[in-house]
């Protein structure tokens, strides 16, 4: 019986490496900030946007892989999830860039998800929802994170981001069917982890130039990461998955990237059957993460289930149970 499924998932990354010899890490102070260095270890290199680059580029060339290997014409996709972050405006999301750029009908719903780093996965909740609603879509999820140009370069974190862009088309299939999803949410800790305005600099009379969204962990966010961050996606996930009867051995794990730390935990508490990432090559591709793995990865999934688990700085965690 056919149901909503990953019909393609494909992936599009710059060219251009930065290495952690870069000089633009020169910056960072490990005495003001070892605590967060103990976080953010675990990367070789990353893939960064060239200045004259925009996501929206990535996003659309990983899109049209998807469609093309979906078989899946343009025009016949009825909604559009994802998102691109940083956008290029504060409002709207160059998601409808995308819309534009790939020919779109004008009766395509676009449906920016800005919750960061598990937008994938409240898309393919989203995209179930519409079907289990009687809409078979196809429908189209593209996320493009470009956060090398909104970290403070002073700060360990800045170590961990890459860019990048990934694409997945979701229709009628019996293959790599998304069964269910799980989500949780502690609102208490709003505003621990976040994007905040920061200024750029200011003028010979002491006045700001301009402000930039920048990536900001306070101290009750390192907090954050290390008890929300690597505890609670585990308990999700087991709970996920004792709700379909499917055992941690026969999953392969695939999540959001953020540090080593995290995956070690993860990979201790879940126990999958198997467990893919790009963190060593790729670094945090924030939202983009588990996506562009599993489009370079897709292949070696050979367990029957496939769940990709994510967090963010809601305080949210999610995760959705693919039967491959």
């Amino acid at each position: 019986m056919k149901g909503p499924s990953i019909l393609s998932c494909r992936h599009a990354l710059p060219d251009q490496i930065r290495t952690n010899d870069d000089p633009v890490f020169q910056g960072i102070d490990a005495l003001d900030s070892a605590e967060e260095l103990r976080l953010f270890h675990g990367m070789r290199e990353r893939r960064v946007l060239e200045e004259d680059q925009n996501i929206t580029d990535l996003m659309v060339a990983a899109s049209r892989n998807a469609l093309e290997a979906a078989r899946i014409d343009a025009e016949e996709i009825r909604r559009v999830y994802g998102y691109a972050s940083l956008s290029e405006y504060r409002a709207p999301n160059s998601l409808y860039e995308v819309h534009a750029r790939l020919g779109l009908r004008r009766d395509c719903a676009v449906l920016p998800l800005h919750s960061e780093f598990d937008g994938v996965i409240l898309a393919l909740m989203l995209a179930r929802d519409a079907w289990l609603g009687a809409d078979r879509g196809p429908f189209l999820v593209t996320v493009g994170s470009t956060w090398s140009r909104g970290v403070d370069y002073s700060k360990p974190h800045s170590l961990a981001v890459g860019d990048g862009a990934a694409a997945l088309v979701v229709g009628p299939g019996d293959h790599m069917l998304v069964r269910d999803v799980a989500v949780a949410v502690d609102g208490s800790r709003y505003g621990h982890i976040r994007v905040a305005e920061r200024s750029a600099g200011v003028d010979p009379d002491g006045r700001t130039l301009f402000f930039r969204p920048t990536f900001e962990i306070t101290k009750a966010g390192r907090a954050d990461f290390t008890d929300f961050g690597a505890g609670e996606l585990p308990v999700l996930v087991h709970r996920l998955l004792r709700g379909n009867d499917v055992s941690p051995e026969d999953v392969t794990f695939i999540g959001h990237q953020a540090s080593q730390h995290l995956i070690d935990a993860w990979s201790e508490q879940i126990k999958p059957g198997r467990y893919l990432h790009t963190f060593p090559s790729l670094g945090n591709m924030t939202s983009a993460s588990a996506a562009v793995t599993l489009a370079l990865h897709g292949d070696e999934v050979d367990t029957p289930y496939l769940v990709l688990g994510g967090v963010g700085p809601g305080a949210n965690a999610s995760a959705v149970l693919i039967e491959c």
